[in-house]
């Protein structure tokens, strides 16, 4: 919802989106694995959560989470999640159709 108010037009929040969303996979582990970032880039992953998403399906398929352990990854991509709803709805400009 955040990244659709960043537009004027449908095209430009697309492209908006598209680029926002790759820098977050890039930095987040989903390009190139966290482990072979160098450290500086290892801290930024995570303001990003792709890396808390990809924390969340490791976790429960194979590094053996246990549901405490997958309480922190999910309550951050919930947190983030409605944050930008709210804040995308607060910045969106209703029109009368």
């Amino acid at each position: 919802m955040l990244l659709a108010t960043l537009g004027t037009t449908e095209q430009s929040a697309g492209g908006i989106a598209w680029a926002v969303l790759t820098m977050l996979a890039m930095i987040g582990g989903g390009m190139v694995p966290t482990f072979v970032m160098p450290p500086w880039m290892k801290s930024l992953s995570g303001v990003s959560p792709i890396s808390w998403a990809i924390l969340a399906f490791e976790g429960g398929i194979w590094r053996d989470f246990t549901p405490m352990m997958m309480v922190q990854p999910c309550a951050i991509l919930l947190a983030v999640g409605a944050g930008c709803f709210v804040l995308g709805m607060r910045l969106m400009k209703w029109s009368e159709a």
